[in-house]
This record gives structure tokens, sequence and C-alpha cells, in this order.
């Protein structure tokens, strides 16, 4: 089935070019995966949501998301519900806007809220493990945006761009690539192009401090959680480029994939490929969320 949009509650497809996501990327966004006919860790998403709008500024609604969310997903074609397992996303702007970049002190938030289709491989790169690559383009580095998945998302547009032209076969055929590192300009590990990181060095589990770039990724917030109530101590800290060299094991994480292992990770600029051995950390967290 095709993507559908509701605009402020209403099936639409298009926007007033008057739109300040549109304009200045001045707005916020939540990717959710529905399975099941469930949206697991909503409450999460729409509180992150509604932070992200306070620290912006952007005045919204979560009661009227949560309406068009129900109003999206019971327009569903009534087919098996197997078939419905997809991909929810929630976009909220500060609304229409004239020229310049201050906003009108009475803008009015629009919100949108989307239904795509779920990936047909994500299940087998759960399963088997996928490939990563180190990207150039940095990470930027902000205090006040970090951890808001706001709408500029040109960092990673750019390493998604690498990681394309990766994946055609100009630099290596590997199928199993799928995912690219991200690193700030000081060349500490931050984020994947779409996902949040673990890795275990030294036997310690790790996870990178996200206090002043990327996002703070929901599944990451989940499994700290649960890993925490296991008694697995996970070290939030800087992680320099270099002790990728150390790891063990390393997986990706997000709302949608869920856990993927990562078997082996790139470096295209010194042609060499860091092979991971083990999963059994990234194992335990797909157990885990499983079992919750």
């Amino acid at each position: 089935m095709a993507a559908m949009t509701l605009i402020d509650g209403v099936l639409a497809d298009t926007v007033p070019v008057s739109d300040r996501g549109l304009l200045y990327g001045d707005g916020v966004f939540e990717t959710l995966v529905y399975r099941q006919q469930q949206l697991p860790f909503l409450s999460a998403h729409l509180q992150r949501l509604q932070r992200s709008c306070e620290q912006l500024g952007i005045a919204v609604q979560i009661d009227d998301i949560r309406h068009h969310l129900d109003t999206l997903l019971a327009g569903l074609p009534e087919i098996p519900q197997t078939s419905h397992d997809g991909v929810v996303k929630i976009i909220v702007t500060r609304g229409d806007g004239g020229r310049g970049y201050a906003p009108a002190a009475s803008a009015r938030s629009r919100n949108l809220v989307q239904f795509h289709p779920m990936p047909a491989d994500y299940a087998g790169f759960a399963r088997d493990g996928i490939a990563c690559m180190l990207c150039r383009h940095p990470v930027s580095v902000n205090r006040a945006l970090a951890g808001i998945k706001h709408l500029n998302r040109l960092d990673q547009v750019m390493a998604s761009r690498e990681l394309a032209e990766a994946q055609s076969g100009v630099a290596i055929d590997d199928p199993s690539l799928r995912e690219g590192l991200m690193f700030d300009g000081q060349g500490n590990l931050v984020e994947g192009t779409r996902s949040n990181v673990f890795v275990v060095i030294d036997g310690q589990l790790c996870t990178p401090d996200l206090s002043e770039a990327g996002v703070s990724g929901i599944m990451r917030g989940a499994l700290l959680d649960w890993f925490a109530g296991q008694g697995v101590a996970v070290s939030v800290r800087a992680i320099a480029a270099s002790e990728l060299a150390l790891a063990s094991e390393l997986f990706v994480c997000n709302s949608v994939m869920g856990v993927w292992p990562v078997n082996c990770v790139h470096d295209f600029s010194t042609d060499t490929c860091l092979v991971l051995s083990e999963q059994a950390m990234a194992r335990r967290a797909q157990q885990g969320l499983l079992s919750d």
C-alpha cells in the first residue's frame, strides 16, 4: 500500500509554501514502528515531541496528534492485519510565516502524521546483521539542539549520500552495507545516519555521550533502561574513532529497525575493514525487547 498523510487531521499531500518547516526546517519529528496494531513506545515518543517543541517554543497539542494518529490508522485499507505493519511519522512545524527567520508570536503550528509500509528487509538485517562504514561528513555540535529530532537533517543527508555511493558498488561490493557511522569534528563517535550506536570495548558496553550532538533515541533510552534492569552497566561517554579498533561488538538501533548487529565496519579512507565476531549483547537486547 502507498503512504498516507493527514495534515492537521485532513487527508492531504501538500503543505503551503509559507510553512516554516519547509522554509527553515523549523519543526520536529518522531518516527515510530506500527506492528500488530500497536505503536510501541508511543508515550515516550509523544513526551519527547512535546519536550522538543517546548524547547523550540512551538505550541503543540498532543491530544490532537493522538486523535490524528487514531484517524490515520483507522483509515488503513481493510486487508489482513499482518500487512498493516509499517512506519508512522509525526511532524510538527511552527506553521506559516512570512519572509525572515524570526517567527510571528501568533504562529499556529501544523502537524502531519504519515503511514509508510514497513521495509521488507528489516527482519533479515536483525537476524543476519549488517555492515557499516565510517562517514566523512561530521555531525554538527550544538548543545542547545542536541537530542532534538529537528527537521534540519542536512548532516544525515550528506552522510547518507556517502552511504548510497558506497552501496552502489563504487567503493566495495558488500550487499550487507546498510548504515554509516558519524563522528563529531573532534573525531568522537556520535551516531549512525539513522540510528544510535552501542559498542563493546574491552568488555565494557558503551554508547556515545549525546549531550552536545546527535539524537537521543527512544530505543536507545529503552535499551539503557533494560540493560540497567539486567544489571549490565553501560558507560555513556565520549568514544574516540581510534577506540573502534578495540571493539569486539557493535550494534545499531532505532524505533523502527529495533536492534541490528554489526558484522564489520568498513573504513574506505584506509581501505580497511574491522571484523566483529561477537553479537552477545545485541542478541540479549533483541530478546529483552521481545520479552517486554
